[in-house]
């Protein structure tokens, strides 16, 4: 009784002096998948399971400082024994953020990261785990420029000599990025560029780097708005070989009415050519974005594995329905098909692969309760049980259901 009563005279403190809050998240997440990411066949069941987000997220800030510490617990139910201590709990983000006059802040420490649309940044809200970056990052804000430089260097120990890394050698070694941005009356203008060093395995010191940098163009009406981006990859593979890859990526929205909204689009993943020759890879990889958030929920495409580095050309139609305040209803189409020529056996294959069909349904009860759940499924051709393996005969689905509780426990915010 003591330590509450003591915890609660030093929330009245930093309430005179400073702004402190905590907020809880629980967000379980029920799942029924029957040909997710890959083609079922006769010899596979369907799998069911419900896994679960946990967070406890405290932010402060008083004067020039601002911090953060997010804890959090991921587990699927059922996979700890009973009257067993297992310690999950980790630390999703752990950083501290410095004003340096009315420009200029500098914010250090574990951070999720996003950009854009989150295509080669992401904080990766779906995974129950998420996703954070052990960095330092300079931030220039005035007049509306948005200037981002952020630097990091990774080792998995404490050591005495060297800066080998092969225990995590599958992770960047260093990163370092840039993000411009400015809006000019209904324009959006933005640069974005990374490079990330990767250590060649077998090797305690051979670092192989890889750039990644473009535009992206935004331009929005009352009813209309349009994004381009495109992005040039190069430099080395951490195998040492070379890079030259790209991707496009076109998006048209439509406000149909206040309730409406449909939107069209492309993405265009460069890979590499059966027929030619391949002293260079030509497979775009979306380094740290979002999985999920593209080519269908079924998650069949993201990395250059998931199409044996043939690249993807991924046409796409979305419509948003408001039923109401409170509940949005939608239903996406994408066709698949193969960007490079793919031999099998020594013949080349049909570059189409499938469609898929998403329907998902969100629903906001209250300020901290949403619910949200969906289906998909997926209808696949001959090209894709080569690429993917399965029997592109059976039918492929995929559903779920998940709650979001995250309400605030306590502020001091006015």
């Amino acid at each position: 009784m003591k330590k509450i009563i003591l915890l609660f005279l030093i929330m009245i403190s930093i309430n005179a002096y400073s702004q402190f809050e905590i907020q809880g998240v629980i967000r379980p997440r029920a799942e029924y998948r029957n040909g997710y990411s890959s083609l079922r066949d006769s010899l596979v069941e369907y799998a069911g399971f419900i896994t679960q987000r946990t967070r406890l997220n405290l932010k402060f800030s008083k004067g020039i400082l601002t911090s953060a510490i997010s804890f959090y617990d991921f587990r699927v139910w059922g996979d700890q024994p009973l009257k067993t201590d297992m310690s999950s709990v980790g630390l999703n983000e752990g950083w501290v953020e410095v004003a340096m006059g009315n420009f200029f802040y500098v914010k250090f420490g574990r951070q999720a990261i996003g950009y854009d649309n989150n295509r080669l940044f992401s904080k990766v809200n779906w995974n129950q785990i998420g996703a954070a970056h052990d960095l330092v990052l300079l931030k220039y804000r005035n007049s509306g420029w948005i200037l981002d430089f952020g630097a990091a260097f990774n080792q998995a120990s404490i050591n005495n000599f060297s800066t080998d890394y092969s225990e995590l050698i599958q992770n960047y070694k260093t990163l370092n990025f840039l993000w411009l941005r400015k809006q000019f009356g209904r324009a959006d203008l933005a640069f974005q560029a990374i490079a990330d060093g990767y250590q060649k395995e077998g090797t305690k010191s051979t670092l192989y780097m890889r750039f990644t940098l473009g535009p992206i163009i935004k331009y929005k009406q009352d009813k209309w708005d349009i994004a381009v981006r495109g992005f040039y990859q190069g430099g080395k593979l951490q195998t040492g070989q070379d890079v030259s890859a790209y991707y496009l990526n076109l998006d048209l929205g439509v406000k149909i009415s206040n309730k409406i909204k449909l939107m069209g689009g492309i993405e265009s993943f460069s890979g590499n050519d059966a027929t030619e020759n391949l002293n260079t890879d030509h497979a775009f990889n979306i380094l740290y974005g979002s999985r999920h958030k593209f080519n269908g929920t079924m998650d069949y495409f993201s990395v250059p594995a998931t199409t044996n580095r043939s690249g993807l050309v991924n046409p796409y139609l979305k419509l948003k329905f408001s039923a109401s305040k409170k509940v949005d209803i939608f239903a996406d189409y994408y066709f698949f098909r193969l960007y490079g020529d793919y031999l099998n056996n020594g013949e080349l294959i049909d570059k189409n692969l499938g469609n898929e069909i998403d329907l998902k349904v969100k629903a906001k009860l209250m300020k901290f309760l949403k619910l949200e759940g969906g289906y998909s499924f997926l209808l696949a051709t001959k090209s894709m049980e080569v690429i993917k393996g399965g029997n592109n005969s059976y039918f492929n689905s995929w559903a779920y259901f998940m709650i979001t509780v995250d309400p605030v426990l306590f502020t001091t915010k006015k």
